[in-house]
């Protein structure tokens, strides 16, 4: 299946750079890199010239609208691959990353797989010696304190439109939430209601029960997905697309877009509407 590679650029080539070599060396290569320009005053065009030979890199310029939310719009627009995955052009994945998300798609049909994703201010090159040399790491869940400089491996910590909002209100901080708290009550969920139904499928196997199993557990998997893509996030500003892979046609067929009105924060409401009409996930 090809996947489809998403990258908004305004500016910062040696950020892209890292990008698109993270891309390069993946070991994965069924995929298409749709590299949309917004209004850039640098030389991309020349830029990436070397890497149009090693990639299936389109390059395409915004001329009337502006923002990473438009850059994403008409990435979705152009697009081919039946699976979409959002990266910002100052991170980068590791070579193995589009395997294992595209493998557990391909396993279940699934319209939503997630990964981690790991804050780090360093280039792509000194960061993956330090994982090599076993040095810790920040998770996904720690915030930034110097947004301007942070770079994200797997993938970004979060949008680059929301990165633009949170140096304006860096100290915004929140409490953990209910949800975020009840994840082992999620668990038990999982065995007392789904598994104890499972037991007793074999005694009872009215195609009405087959269908109310099902039900739940596309409920306990929507609920997981829910709490690791939001409830677990500090802050909205934290909730992002990118690290997920998403089905193309559970995005056109409910028409699914990011919000050009707004500038700030477009990735949550995305994400929120295609976790809710997703039914299959894995992360």
């Amino acid at each position: 299946m090809k996947i489809s590679v998403i990258i908004p650029f305004h500016k910062g080539l040696s950020f892209l750079e890292d990008c698109l070599q993270s891309l390069v060396e993946q070991n994965y290569h069924n995929i298409e890199v749709i590299l949309v320009c917004d209004h850039s005053e640098e030389d991309v065009d020349s830029f990436v010239k070397p890497y149009i030979d090693q990639l299936n890199l389109q390059i395409f310029h915004l001329e009337d609208k502006t923002g990473v939310a438009a850059a994403r719009n008409y990435g979705l627009r152009v697009s081919s691959g039946e699976y979409i995955y959002f990266l910002d052009s100052d991170d980068y994945i590791r070579e193995n990353t589009l395997t294992l998300l595209i493998s557990k798609a391909e396993e279940n049909n699934s319209d939503i797989v997630y990964g981690k994703k790991i804050w780090t201010w360093f280039k792509r090159s000194i960061f993956l010696e330090s994982i090599d040399n076993g040095d810790n790491e920040s998770d996904e869940d720690t915030d930034g304190e110097d947004e301007e400089q942070s770079k994200n491996f797997f993938d970004a910590e979060e949008s680059q439109s929301d990165k633009d909002e949170s140096r304006e209100n860096s100290s915004h901080k929140r409490r953990r939430t209910e949800k975020e708290d009840s994840v082992e009550d999620e668990e038990a969920y999982r065995k007392d209601t789904v598994l104890k139904d499972d037991s007793t499928l074999s005694r009872n196997p009215s195609p009405e029960k087959r269908q109310e199993l099902d039900q739940k557990r596309i409920e306990v998997k929507r609920n997981t997905a829910y709490v690791n893509l939001v409830s677990r996030k500090k802050g909205v500003r934290n909730i992002s697309v990118l690290n997920v892979l998403m089905k193309r046609s559970l995005i056109e067929e409910h028409q699914f877009s990011f919000n050009e009105e707004i500038r700030f924060l477009t990735d949550y409401p995305f994400v929120l509407q295609v976790l809710a009409a997703a039914k299959s996930f894995e992360n």
